[in-house]
């Protein structure tokens, strides 16, 4: 979204994840937090930029959960496998 010209608001669901100010020509990209990004020549790098760093939060965010999930899914399995042994005996 655009508020005014040089100045783009980037969010997603209603997240806010960063901004994009164009200044002498070029394009600074800024985070959640207010945090540089990087200046870019273009508008698509600033917004890659901006867009980047929820894609790896999410990343790390799906890794954990995967990781968690097999652990979970490993404990079951070996409880079952226990449970399966006690009544076999």
């Amino acid at each position: 979204m655009s508020p005014e010209q040089g100045l783009w608001v980037a969010s997603r669901h209603g997240e806010f994840l960063g901004m994009i100010e164009r200044a002498d020509g070029r394009y600074r990209a800024s985070d959640s937090r207010g945090r540089p990004r990087g200046t870019f020549e273009g508008l698509a790098e600033a917004q890659f930029a901006v867009d980047r760093e929820k894609s790896e939060r999410n990343d790390h965010r799906e890794v954990v959960l995967l990781r968690a999930t097999i652990a979970l899914t490993g404990l079951t399995t070996l409880g079952l496998a226990y449970g399966i042994f006690q009544l076999a005996s």
